[in-house]
Parts: C-alpha cells; sequence; structure tokens
C-alpha cells in the first residue's frame, strides 16, 4: 500500500488505477487455502533448496492439475524441484528482477521436461503484467542477467583491487560511458553483499568454477 501511495503522489499511477490494483489482493499465511483455487503459482521463498523442494512437493499436492508452477529463484533451477511436484512439465523458472514492480525483465527459464505449453503460458503472464519475458532455453547458473552482471562485478572489483581506480570512478564509468542507471558497487550495495555471496557460492557449487 505504502509503494501505491507513493506511486500516485509522484504522479506515476492514477489513484483508481491503484485502488483497483490493492483491491484485487488477497493476503494469507495457509498454504493450503492459498494453492487450492490457484491457476499459477509463483514462488519466492529463500533461496534453499530443501525449503523450497519442501514448498513444491506441497504445491503439486495442493494446486490444481492444471496449475503452473514457477520458482522466482534467480540461482536455483527449476529442475531441481520439478520431480517433487509429480507434474514436472509444468514447472519452471519466473525470475522478476528487483524491484518487480519497476523493473522490466522477467527471465523465463525451462528446465528438461518443461512443456511449451507451460513456456508460453509464462510467457504471456509476464506480459499481461507489462513485463518483457526473455526466454532461457536451458538451465544455466545465474541464467542472462546475473551472468553479465557477475562479469561486470568481477572487471570492477579488480580494477579497484589493483588501484586503477577508485570505486567511485568506476561507478561514475559505468553511468556516464555505459549508461547503467547505477555503477556495479552501487548494485552490489543495494542488493546486498550477503545475495551477491550466495549467488558466488552457489555458482561455484554448480560449476566447480570460482568466476
Amino acid at each position: 500500500e505504502g509503494w501505491a501511495a507513493s506511486r500516485v503522489a509522484k504522479g506515476k499511477l492514477e489513484q483508481d488505477a491503484a485502488t483497483a490494483a490493492l483491491g484485487a489482493l488477497a493476503y494469507s499465511t495457509d498454504l493450503d487455502e492459498a494453492a487450492a483455487g490457484a491457476d499459477f503459482v509463483i514462488e519466492a521463498a529463500t533461496e534453499r533448496l530443501e525449503i523450497k523442494t519442501q514448498i513444491f512437493e506441497k504445491l503439486g499436492v495442493l494446486a490444481p492439475a492444471h496449475a503452473i508452477l514457477a520458482t522466482n529463484s534467480s540461482t536455483l533451477g527449476s529442475s531441481k524441484v520439478a520431480a517433487a511436484t509429480g507434474r514436472p512439465a509444468q514447472v519452471c523458472n519466473m525470475h522478476f528482477f528487483n524491484p518487480a514492480l519497476v523493473m522490466k525483465c522477467v527471465e523465463v527459464v525451462r528446465h528438461g521436461e518443461t512443456s511449451d505449453a507451460t513456456v508460453e503460458t509464462t510467457m504471456e503472464l509476464a506480459r499481461r503484467l507489462g513485463k518483457e519475458p526473455v526466454l532461457i532455453n536451458r538451465e544455466i547458473p545465474g541464467f542472462i542477467a546475473n551472468r553479465l552482471m557477475g562479469a561486470i562485478q568481477r572487471e570492477a572489483l579488480f580494477l579497484a583491487d589493483s588501484g586503477i581506480a577508485s570505486i567511485e570512478d568506476i561507478d561514475t564509468t559505468a553511468r556516464t560511458a555505459l549508461g547503467h542507471p547505477m555503477g556495479p558497487f552501487a548494485l552490489m550495495d543495494m542488493v546486498g553483499l550477503d545475495v551477491i555471496d550466495f549467488i558466488g557460492q552457489a555458482t561455484f557449487a554448480e560449476t566447480g568454477a570460482a568466476e
């Protein structure tokens, strides 16, 4: 509600649209109740495989047979939880970016058993939400965006650690020469260094490569 009010105050959202959007939301802490009538489920739990697997195992039982079950994970491919659902063809990644209400990109990632129908429905849902989905045809650690940003962040860390340029000047260059909305160090601070570390650790666990 606070976000909607601030958008209205800034003139970026009409009050009627904000009221309608908030009125369409329903909240519940009961997974059984929330999943029972769902056509599409997007999981956004902590990036821990054991937690996600437990959730998807429950969703496979609770959600209607036709429901698509998507994970918002930025690091864990949906193949790791698909079997637990009993409906692997209806499972995929639908990765939003922070802040999800503003960022346009959504990475839709299929695993080996994801059906074309699941991909098409997920892409269309993203478009109806006003997003610009991109399709990743097979799982790879980091998907597209995190791999691109990871390469930039590694180079930024090298430049700073080598004393070639200051953190401030590296960030300024990214903004003023490359057109990035913020520099790599500012972005790492916003995302959280704990999250950056987790992504690196998860990538290493998948690939055995430090970079």
